[in-house]
């Protein structure tokens, strides 16, 4: 089957979740990636890429994508329309409108409504707004089943299934060299893995770290990541101990969560993060929040550790965090890995929602 995604953003999570489905169901799907032009270096697939300009997230770029995705779907005519994240619904109805043919799916990296959980009146405005577009489509990809639980909660629209995020398995070696320094003393490597916005939590962790280290001096913080949204600011002034090491390409980022000791996430809000798959895919524990539903991705005190969202309750676990207890964890972390996000599960699962949908003569709208 011919598949078009089409994707007005895709820096992080998406282009991990495009590269995995290219990876995993790519030799039973014809596959051409519709992405921002500076956003194509984060795509490591074997199928084709195409690129519209994009100047940041706002209605010119939204509407280059609109542009290009109806432009796209009438010289190729796809079997399935993917479309991924929130304003890709816009480029969705924008389709619809021109009655393009094909099969509509969405998968949306979690709701647009949930930034919005201390604003009810503005939630419920995103809500009723995603909630009929998503009715547009012939079927709602949600990586989490808490994100599904929203939707069902909101009563949104249209055919809702639950695909957990997944990855492929590492070659032997593609992870052996550290890229961390050694130091002359046993260092504590906490590595945080994003974008620097409000929702990842970057300030957060920036202030918690500072008064961790007062407590453990053998902890150090990496940091891989860059702005995307809200203006790129990484919060406070950056504590003693940390590095930023930028955007690190796919095809060496695994070195940097098979070398860590914990893998840090203190994210406000969340569907089923790439991140804590890579991490518990290098045998290492997370920490992480207990906000939308992470709770119950991880073993808490088995595979990882889950707080509530604070700077107190950060600080004071990233202070205690004992080498060997973690060094204990990490054949949990692999073997739930192995158990709920490895690969055969993902392909199985998302083969047999594409053809149900493609054999569904009905529609979500």
């Amino acid at each position: 089957m011919k598949i078009l995604h089409i994707c007005e953003t895709i820096k992080g999570g998406v282009a991990t979740y495009l590269n995995t489905f290219d990876t995993l169901c790519g030799g039973e799907t014809d596959n051409i990636y519709l992405v921002p032009e500076h956003h194509a270096d984060q795509l490591t697939v074997a199928g084709r890429i195409e690129t519209f300009p994009a100047q940041g997230r706002g209605a010119g770029t939204v509407a280059a994508l609109c542009r290009a995705a109806l432009r796209m779907a009438r010289a190729e005519k796809p079997d399935i329309l993917f479309f991924q994240s929130s304003f890709s619904l816009i480029a969705m109805a924008w389709l619809r409108l021109h009655r393009v043919p094909g099969k509509y799916a969405y998968c949306p990296h979690c709701w647009g409504q949930v930034p919005y959980s201390e604003q009810p009146s503005k939630r419920r405005l995103v809500a009723a707004v995603e909630g009929r577009l998503v009715g547009l489509s012939d079927m709602v990809v949600n990586i989490a089943h808490n994100d599904r639980a929203i939707a069902e909660a909101s009563g949104y629209r249209g055919r809702h299934i639950v695909v957990e995020n997944a990855l492929p398995d590492l070659p032997a070696g593609a992870a052996d060299v550290s890229p961390y320094d050694a130091g002359e003393t046993k260092r504590l490597n906490l590595l945080f893995v994003g974008r620097f916005d409000r929702q990842k939590g970057l300030d957060l962790l920036l202030d918690a770290f500072a008064e961790a280290v007062k407590r453990n001096p053998d902890l150090y913080l990496h940091v891989v990541g860059a702005g995307v949204v809200d203006g790129g600011q990484a919060g406070p002034v950056a504590p003693p101990r940390t590095h930023f090491h930028d955007w690190v390409p796919p095809q060496r980022i695994a070195a940097y969560y098979r070398h860590a000791d914990l893998v840090v996430m203190p994210s406000r809000w969340e569907g089923l993060p790439m991140v804590l798959i890579e991490a518990l895919r290098a045998g290492t524990p997370v920490m992480l929040s207990n906000r939308s539903g992470m709770e119950q991705l991880v073993e808490d005190g088995r595979s990882g550790f889950v707080l509530p969202l604070s700077v107190e309750r950060f600080a004071e676990a990233l202070g205690s965090v004992d080498a060997a207890r973690l060094a204990a964890m990490r054949p949990a972390a692999r073997a739930l890995y192995e158990k709920r996000y490895g690969p055969d599960r993902f392909r199985r699962e998302t083969m047999a929602a594409l053809r149900d949908t493609l054999g569904n003569a009905g529609s979500g709208r």
